[in-house]
């Protein structure tokens, strides 16, 4: 036909095809190619155009040719598709797996408040911990506390001496309770029996503020106010002190995954590292913040992440086989402690001049910290917190003597529905009162 050879004479020499052009969709006004045809290629009597009668028929014909579709067609809507091409084409994006990435449920306000009069207010005290069944264990003043976070009970479980102040909680497992006193001495609570057992873990009286148990609830390592780490079986009443080139108080502990190695954070920056099986000397000495580390957690068996600092408010993430710090992130605040959830994150509580919780994910080969979410505490200078991974439930306590109850930090995957985000209960409704 005659648009052939017209098309032909601007396309490829010898081709008995229309051209063939993108998918793509484009306005086409009737203006514009009868313009373009009458004053740009249109000549009628020579060629290409000798077999055609007039420009009309070449409009025509090269609409067809060139959107599959009549002149009069063309008028009847402004877009056209462009006919497909006869090469293959390459792999459909949508059709290619899709690499699932993880979402989070981040809470946007606590799910519940909590008065606590009287609680330490010592940011180097560790005066709260979560059980796997949700119950909060809380030290004010005096007096040791339980808190069921699901039906809302307390009971008074322990008072000590009247000179006497709980600077450190944790549970030894899910029926007893540990609390650690400024007269250096441990109690165990059973809360469900009643029964209490007492052991004087230094005679020099200093205050115990952190402790840890054993996940076989057989030994509890103590970190004391005059920086000694001592190790107690309750079983035999003994307890064996490590050896420890600290000069400060002993803020932070936490055990390797495998328990095979204890990292020890102490108020003048520095993070000891031992082998429980040999305690004679620290494996290693971080320096790492200058001032107070009050968080440290391990990520696997040689990732140690450490926070704290009142100068310099920052994270550190350090490699325990080669003893080097390997990433920092600064704050604007000091990071008063870390918490690793559930699903291997890690979750920072911050106090002067902001009161944040920040959600992390270790990312490359857990050697950076990248930030998921930050939420703004409705109370100020968070001192303390306490995580359930089971459940991932949060519970912090600031300085004016609130505790917050947060529920979420868990991951989702693409394609499930989003659980909603707890709020709070009522605003205008009184805290609940652990007294």
């Amino acid at each position: 036909m005659a648009y052939f050879n017209s098309i032909n004479y601007f396309s490829d020499a010898g081709s008995n095809q229309p051209p063939h052009v993108g998918d793509r969709y484009t306005p086409l006004r009737r203006e514009t190619i009868t313009s373009l045809a009458s004053e740009r290629m249109f000549n009628p009597g020579k060629p290409p155009f000798s077999g055609i009668s007039d420009r009309d028929d070449f409009c025509n014909q090269l609409s067809m040719a060139s959107f599959g579709v009549s002149l009069a067609e063309m008028q009847k809507s402004p877009i056209l598709k462009y006919r497909v091409s006869r090469r293959t084409p390459l792999a459909v994006a949508s059709n290619a797996k899709r690499r699932e990435e993880p979402q989070y449920n981040i809470p946007t306000k606590p799910i519940r408040f909590l008065d606590a009069p009287g609680i330490s207010k010592d940011v180097f005290c560790n005066v709260m911990s979560l059980s796997k069944s949700n119950v909060l264990g809380i030290g004010m003043g005096t007096k040791l506390y339980s808190y069921d976070v699901n039906s809302r009970e307390v009971a008074e479980l322990f008072d000590v001496e009247s000179s006497c102040e709980i600077c450190s909680v944790d549970w030894y497992d899910e029926q007893r309770l540990i609390c650690g006193d400024s007269f250096s001495q441990i109690t165990i609570i059973d809360i469900v029996k009643g029964a209490k057992y007492s052991s004087k873990v230094d005679e020099d009286s200093s205050a115990i503020f952190s402790l840890i148990s054993s996940t076989d609830s057989r030994t509890i390592t103590c970190g004391t106010e005059d920086s000694q780490v001592c190790w107690v079986d309750p079983r035999i009443g003994d307890g064996s002190y490590f050896s420890s080139i600290c000069t400060d108080s002993i803020s932070s502990l936490k055990t390797s995954p495998s328990e095979i190695y204890l990292a020890a954070g102490c108020s003048n920056g520095d993070v000891f590292i031992y082998d429980l099986r040999n305690t004679l000397e620290p494996l290693a000495v971080l320096d790492s913040h200058g001032d107070g580390v009050l968080g440290v957690i391990w990520a696997s068996e040689n990732r140690l992440v450490t926070g704290g600092g009142e100068k310099k408010g920052c994270i550190d993430v350090w490699n325990i086989d080669e003893g080097r710090r390997i990433h920092t992130q600064y704050m604007n605040s000091r990071v008063t402690s870390l918490q690793l959830t559930g699903d291997g994150d890690i979750i920072s509580t911050h106090g002067e001049p902001g009161s944040e919780i920040k959600l992390w994910n270790l990312q490359n080969n857990q050697s950076q910290l990248s930030q998921v979410a930050s939420i703004t505490s409705l109370t100020n200078d968070i001192l303390s917190s306490a995580l359930n991974p089971e459940t991932n439930t949060l519970a912090t306590v600031s300085y004016n003597e609130v505790i917050e109850i947060w529920k979420g930090f868990e991951k989702r995957k693409i394609g499930n529905e989003p659980v909603p985000s707890p709020g709070i209960l009522s605003l205008d409704h009184p805290k609940n009162s652990i007294r």
